[in-house]
């Protein structure tokens, strides 16, 4: 691991300091019981099962280093450690129980297709959203037409962004650092969307694509 990026040497500080101090699912699972009325407190059990088991598959270590609330009840924010020769990356994750919240910081540039946590879409569908947008927006006294000059207005109406790539067009998804209760913890630098080559990111993902993800990311770390 040859880091001479100060940004990356902070992150990946933090990440370590965390991972030691962090406890196991196993301990933190029967240290944090759901109350035995709250209707979707099955969730907690079958989550930390989950991480286990992924970590299992994996065959690299998970911890847990915070939580978020679903459903009332308390649920695991899992840190998994990727060492893969000299290099490492953190794979933060939470599960809202209808997708997951996920971030990444990586010792080295994480490379993979865009399609894989970001959403193709067409340009027929941004002018639509656009239309939509604009319409909503410009209700408001404040309105602030310039923003339509560029691909401004989309964190501007909904927290998402718009990233162009060639003739492809994806949609991001939101990193506000608030829809990541429990990954809070992280320095703001992680609060940016994946772009070719990041070294840290955060995204929301379809549980069918985490381990594709997991995959694509342990590539570039053999690949480093």
């Amino acid at each position: 691991m040859n880091i001479d990026n100060p940004q990356t040497l902070k992150l990946l500080k933090t990440c370590f300091d965390l991972w030691e101090g962090a406890p196991t699912p196993e301990l933190w699972g029967a240290s944090s019981t759901p109350d035995e009325n709250l209707l979707w407190k099955k969730g907690h059990p079958r989550q930390v099962k989950d991480l286990l088991a992924l970590s299992h598959l994996l065959d690299f270590p998970v911890r847990i280093v915070g939580f978020h609330t679903s459903k009332s009840v308390r649920l695991p924010v899992g840190m998994f450690r990727l060492d893969v020769g000299d290099e490492t990356a953190f794979v933060f994750t939470r599960d809202n129980f209808y997708d997951l919240k996920v971030a990444v910081v990586s010792s080295c540039p994480i490379t993979m297709d865009y399609g894989l946590v970001h959403t193709a879409v067409t340009a027929e569908d941004i002018e639509k959203k656009k239309a939509r947008a604009y319409d909503s927006m410009s209700k408001d006294k404040d309105f602030d037409p310039s923003l339509f000059e560029s691909d401004a207005w989309l964190e501007g109406w909904s927290h998402d962004t718009i990233l162009r790539d060639g003739e492809a067009i994806y949609l991001c998804g939101t990193t506000s650092w608030c829809y990541y209760e429990g990954m809070d913890i992280l320095p703001h630098e992680v609060f940016q969307r994946y772009e070719h080559g990041s070294k840290a990111f955060v995204t929301p993902v379809r549980r069918a694509k985490l381990m594709l993800l997991i995959d694509e990311i342990m590539l570039s770390l053999y690949r480093a």
